[in-house]
């Protein structure tokens, strides 16, 4: 027998902590961490409720709320919300410096001395012989002179 009560389609729609024991949810939960999880298959109910509540707003696929389709589009989510947002650009603006296109580009070079040191602590500010806090300006106070033939130099951000 068929419920044709008003909330029958709502009832079809699992809680959050069934779709939380799914086993791709559980993936998502070791790969994004649980509260993001959580939060955003908070979101993923409402709209599935928000869908059956007004009828034609919405389509087909969020009309399913089958626990596999209900996990798909919080996977989409999570990834949507994690993607990164920047990307390679090719700058045709004819503005060398186009400050909408970032920074100044780097050389391989220069990309490959900074990952060596950026992936973990440096002796920004730190002198090893003394242990004493040191003005950053070190490491390219002395090279900025000499090219620029200034008796200071200094580098802000």
């Amino acid at each position: 027998m068929t419920d044709t009560t008003p909330n029958a389609p709502f009832r079809k729609i699992p809680s959050l902590d069934s779709l939380l024991r799914e086993d791709a949810v559980l993936g998502l939960i070791e790969e994004f961490g649980r509260d993001v999880v959580v939060a955003e298959g908070r979101a993923v109910l409402a709209k599935a409720r928000a869908t059956i509540a007004a009828p034609g707003t919405g389509n087909r696929a969020e009309a399913d709320v089958s626990p596999e389709s209900l996990v798909t589009r919080l996977r989409v989510r999570l990834e949507k919300k994690f993607a990164p947002s920047l990307s390679p650009a090719v700058n045709a603006t004819g503005i060398v410096m186009h400050s909408g296109l970032g920074r100044a580009v780097l050389s391989k070079a220069a990309c490959e001395a900074l990952d060596a040191v950026a992936v973990g602590y440096s002796t920004l500010a730190l002198d090893l012989e003394s242990g004493k806090r040191v003005s950053r300006d070190r490491h390219v106070e002395g090279l900025l002179r000499e090219l620029s033939g200034a008796e200071a130099a200094t580098v802000a951000n």
